[in-house]
């Protein structure tokens, strides 16, 4: 079995917190992306789905979204159309979240995800904070005050109005 998917599937099984899980998936060899098709797939917000949104994120430059059909990644792929990555800057990273900052040639989109079984109350940066926001989960407009409160296994992506 391919080395990334025992990886996903340690942080799926509660081998691997989520911080460990990231540290192993930054900069993965192209080749082990390659079967990132075989991280079998759920249909619900879960472990799996933030372990492959992980993955593309500190991965896109050597990422080919063209044919893939992973739900996940399809959905990041329809969001930045036709912009060539730039960029994933992360502002922070623990156990209980990622905030980080995806940029395209176009435009930049805020990434924010829970990769936690609980809710969470988090604190926001203070250059993301008190603005307002196009939320491409909720297909609508909020405004971020200081925190946002963020459900289990989920995410945000956004992009600043």
């Amino acid at each position: 079995m391919n080395r990334l998917v025992n990886i996903v599937d340690e942080y799926v099984s509660d081998k691997l917190n989520y911080l460990d899980f990231a540290n192993l998936v930054k900069n993965v060899n192209s080749s082990l992306l390659n079967d990132i098709v075989n991280i079998s797939q759920t249909s619900k917000i879960d472990q799996r789905m933030i372990a492959i949104m992980t993955i593309y994120l500190f991965n896109y430059s050597i990422f080919d979204l063209s044919n893939d059909s992973n739900i996940y990644i399809s959905f990041i792929k329809d969001i930045i159309e036709d912009n060539i990555i730039i960029g994933f800057e992360t502002y922070q990273i623990t156990n209980d979240y990622l905030i980080g900052r995806l940029k395209t040639s176009d435009k930049d989109f805020i990434i924010i995800l829970n990769p936690s079984k609980n809710e969470i109350d988090l604190t926001l940066p203070s250059d993301i904070a008190n603005k307002t926001y196009y939320c491409f989960n909720c297909n609508d407009e909020i405004d971020l005050e200081v925190s946002v409160d963020m459900p289990e296994y989920s995410f945000y992506i956004l992009k600043e109005i």
